[in-house]
């Protein structure tokens, strides 16, 4: 896979963070990040990728003492079902 960057409100993989491969974005909401899309180009879906970047994501918010709170479907879904989040997943 390839090295996942660090943009603007946002981790990805590729070349450009405006035409990325694979992207989570969030929204800095003073001590939490609000999880807004995370998408993977087709040809790269069932790889894995949307799982390293929520990871990516998660590392960061802990590095940086917040926490994350789930809008887009892919973060509602892993927060529900995978407990290595809950010392980051926030409650609305």
């Amino acid at each position: 896979m390839q090295e996942i960057k660090k943009g603007k409100n946002c981790f990805y993989i590729g070349e450009k963070e405006k035409s990325p491969l694979g992207v989570i974005e969030y929204r800095p909401e003073g001590e939490v990040y609000l999880v807004t899309s995370t998408r993977v180009k087709p040809e790269l879906r069932g790889h894995g990728v949307a799982a390293k970047l929520l990871d990516r994501l998660a590392d960061h918010a802990r590095e940086e003492g917040v926490k994350l709170l789930a809008q887009c479907s892919y973060v509602v879904d892993k927060f529900a079902n995978d407990r290595r989040y809950d010392d980051i997943k926030a409650e609305k």
